[in-house]
């Protein structure tokens, strides 16, 4: 929740929020198709950049416009920053002429939300977006279990995850220090191609970002890291416990992602593949983002 302009520079010149982002909102709106009341559920709204793709899409609308989008941010921290993105939110959506409204729910920890915690109004579907989420609640797993009990208890039509894809995870140090080297090695090479005579928003994204996420994931033995980098088969294990059907990402998703990673020139080593149906984003092969839908069975 940093308000730092080189933060959100930083998350601008990267391909692989904005090419998961476009393709996870193309999956809400596929579920979401003919509804009227909206209400989005965001367990990590940061700048809310996200939702100004989905508005635009939803003005667009020649049938069964709209008539109220609401956004509800679930968060532990920087509750003002939060407030204030979505003063901005609802400004935005009114240059669409959207009905929008703005709610934001603190917790001490996102492990302890509960159903009445949120407010739901009659005639809404619940949609979920988790990015970069699950990873952090695994330690000790019983805080990602009970905030998936949660989520299932408010029905939602569909649950999108995005999740780094790597495996980290390894209970033995070597093993998961050089696991985290290798993954560090490929978002440094994208930095590298991306940010090309910008130093300082690359040394403040290097030193502030990528150090805190390596530093969790490498920590040595008989410490309790709190990020767990899994890869997508494993998270549809975890999910399949609670009785959650992965939904299939369709073509038009595909087409999303692939057409943002075309935008920049130097994103073109970006590359994006399907893994049964789940969609894969990656950089020179190397896979880093997962996106995953999920309905509750």
């Amino acid at each position: 929740m940093t308000p730092s302009v080189r933060s959100v520079e930083f998350q601008r010149r990267l391909p692989f929020s904005q090419v998961a982002q476009f393709a996870g909102i193309q999956t809400i709106l596929e579920h979401v198709e003919g509804v009227r009341r909206i209400h989005v559920l965001d367990l990590a709204i940061r700048n809310g950049h996200q939702w100004t793709i989905l508005m635009q899409a939803l003005a667009t609308r020649r049938r069964s416009r709209v008539e109220h989008l609401k956004i509800t941010a679930v968060a532990t921290m920087g509750k003002e920053l939060i407030e204030q993105t979505g003063r901005r939110l609802v400004m935005f959506a009114q240059t669409m002429n959207l009905v929008c409204s703005f709610n934001v729910v603190m917790v001490r920890d996102l492990a302890e939300l509960r159903q009445d915690h949120l407010q739901f109004d009659s005639g809404e579907t619940v949609v979920v977006l988790a990015d970069y989420v699950a990873s952090t609640l695994t330690s000790p797993a019983e805080r990602l279990d009970a905030l998936i009990k949660t989520i299932r208890r408010v029905k939602p039509c569909v649950m999108v995850v995005m999740e780094m894809e790597g495996n980290r995870n390894s209970s033995v140090f070597v093993n998961r220090f050089v696991e985290s080297l290798f993954f560090a090695g490929v978002l440094f090479d994208c930095i590298g191609d991306c940010m090309v005579g910008d130093e300082a928003t690359r040394k403040y994204g290097e030193e502030t970002l990528l150090g805190e996420d390596d530093d969790g994931a490498g920590g040595g033995e008989g410490r309790e890291w709190m990020i767990r980098s899994l890869k997508v088969d494993v998270w549809r294990a975890y999910f399949r416990r609670f009785g959650m059907v992965e939904t299939q990402l369709s073509r038009s998703s595909m087409y999303q992602a692939e057409l943002v990673a075309e935008q920049v020139p130097c994103w073109s080593p970006c590359t994006v593949w399907m893994d049964g149906k789940s969609l894969i984003v990656g950089w020179k092969g190397t896979p880093v983002k997962s996106i995953t839908a999920w309905k509750f069975s």
